[in-house]
C-alpha cells in the first residue's frame, strides 16, 4: 500500500507544482490554492480511472457512459472530457473560476 501511495505522489507532485506556478502567474489569491489542488487531484484520479477501464481487454477501447438521459458507447478520450467537464461544473458551483479551471485541466491532461 505504501508503494502504491509513493507512486501516486511521484506523479501528482510535479502536476501540483506546475499548477502552483500557473496560479502564481495568474495572481490567484493563496486561499484558493488548496481548492485548485483538490480539483487537480480529482481530475488526475478520473483520468487514471477511465484510462484503466479502457485498457481492460474486454472494453475494446470503448466504454459505456451512463447519462441521466441515456446509455451510449463513447471513446476513452470523449469519456475523459465528459468527466472533466462535469468536474469543472462542480467546482464552478463551489466558487472557482471557469477559465482558470480550464487552464488547470490542460496541465493535468498533459500528464
Amino acid at each position: 500500500m505504501t508503494l502504491k501511495f509513493l507512486k501516486h505522489r511521484a506523479v501528482i507532485e510535479p502536476i501540483e507544482d506546475e499548477v502552483q506556478k500557473l496560479l502564481g502567474k495568474l495572481n490567484i489569491p493563496l486561499v484558493y490554492n488548496q481548492s485548485y489542488k483538490d480539483f487537480v487531484r480529482e481530475c488526475y484520479s478520473a483520468i487514471k480511472k477511465l484510462t484503466t477501464l479502457c485498457e481492460a481487454p474486454s472494453s475494446e477501447a470503448k466504454m459505456q457512459v451512463r447519462n441521466k438521459e441515456s446509455t451510449k458507447n463513447v471513446s476513452a478520450s470523449s469519456a475523459i472530457n465528459m468527466k472533466l467537464n462535469q468536474l469543472i461544473e462542480k467546482w464552478v458551483k463551489k466558487g472557482l473560476k471557469w477559465e482558470i479551471l480550464e487552464k488547470v485541466k490542460e496541465v493535468v491532461y498533459k500528464y
